[in-house]
């Protein structure tokens, strides 16, 4: 009988109280995939403990008041800010935050500051947890003033814009002698993700934020 190369052969006569060969090893189905899925959720587990998906603190750059916050679409400045106790139309009583300062547009466009949770622009209590988005912005303008002297488009130059700009914090804030304004800079991207969006770019938060902590003065409580 020809041996294939690399064959080793036995010379050793066989015997007949050889076990017989054990078979092979089956791994259920379930196993394939699910330790895979045990391992990755134990890798989420420990990165979540480590702090892995936390928002990065060294990406806040603090300002003082006055600096020249450049967010990429438009360029502010803060001074100062002012709070009020008020109550609603509805009777819910809350405290409306204005900040003071300067905003320029250095694009070729007419830019409005973004509102809400899409809105470079925030606020927070100091101390506290309470924050707030743009609730008005008024260019050029104070928002005491009748709504049709307000406008919101910064226009495009190097021209320099009195800016007014309120937040709402809840009936739970208290206030202190100073309040936090986060000012975030944004990008120019696509929002298109997993077939949404329709590949229209727009202004966009990133993770870099100046804070700013402006004096806060606070003003006789307004009943409706």
């Amino acid at each position: 009988m020809e041996v294939p190369p690399g064959t080793w052969l036995d010379p050793r006569p066989l015997r007949r109280d050889w076990p017989e060969p054990a078979p092979p090893l089956r791994v259920p189905s379930w196993a394939l995939w699910g330790v895979p899925v045990l391992l990755l959720a134990l890798v989420l587990v420990a990165v979540t403990a480590l702090g892995g998906f936390e928002r990065r603190t060294d990406r806040i750059a603090v300002m003082a008041p006055g600096s020249e916050l450049d967010t990429r679409d438009l360029v502010y400045t803060f001074t100062d800010a002012t709070v009020q106790h008020q109550q609603d139309y509805d009777g819910v009583w809350e405290w409306e935050v204005v900040t003071r300062g300067t905003v320029r547009n250095p694009h070729d466009e007419p830019l409005s500051p973004r509102t809400g949770d899409y809105g470079s622009l925030v606020v927070r209590g100091v101390p506290g947890p309470e924050t707030a988005t743009i609730e008005q912005v008024s260019v050029s303008a104070s928002l005491q003033d009748d709504f049709d002297h307000r406008r919101r488009d910064v226009r495009p130059g190097r021209a320099t814009l009195p800016i007014e700009v309120s937040f709402v914090l809840p009936d739970s804030y208290r206030p202190a002698d100073r309040i936090a304004l986060g000012a975030f800079v944004m990008e120019y991207t696509d929002n298109y993700v997993l077939g949404l969006g329709g590949g229209e770019r727009t202004w966009n938060k990133t993770d870099e934020v100046f804070m700013v902590y402006l004096p806060l003065v606070l003003l006789p409580e307004e009943s409706y």
